[in-house]
């Protein structure tokens, strides 16, 4: 049996693991190919951790189906700025802009590289739309060949 991650914002809750069947690019040949994508998901306050390179996953294969509800207006600013600890190596998180959108402040992981989303955060996240190509482009510039 697997423990729960606890949450990084509200630490009595542990994350509930979300798996999903998303498009998997990296399979050669046959079309229609799926993986499973594995997310951390909180009960209480909405909140999804993605581990290194799923939120990349989610967002390349357009699921765009994962549950994570707004935040009050009145909790937003407060969660937002509430210290986080990484679910997975138990240090404190960084805030940096979300990919896709630099008006999400995100929590991550420096060690491990996890993300946090808030509640609702997400969305606005897939809101923004592009392709990996896109966001590739918003870290590094063009790419030319």
């Amino acid at each position: 049996m697997t423990t729960k991650l606890s949450c990084p914002k509200c630490p009595a809750a542990k994350l509930d693991t979300l798996t999903i069947k998303v498009h998997d690019r990296s399979v050669a040949g046959r079309r229609g190919a799926t993986a499973d994508l594995s997310v951390d998901r909180c009960p209480a306050c909405g909140g999804i951790w993605f581990d290194p390179g799923e939120l990349d996953k989610y967002l390349d294969a357009k699921f765009h189906g994962l549950n994570s509800p707004e935040l009050p207006a009145q909790s937003r600013g407060r969660v937002d700025a509430m210290p986080a600890q990484c679910p997975r190596c138990l240090i404190e998180t960084r805030k940096g802009s979300a990919p896709n959108n630099p008006a999400v402040t995100a929590d991550y992981c420096p060690r491990c590289g996890g993300l946090w989303l808030d509640g609702g955060e997400l969305a606005q996240v897939e809101k923004a739309g592009g392709t990996l190509a896109d966001q590739l482009r918003s870290v590094f510039g063009d790419l030319k060949a």
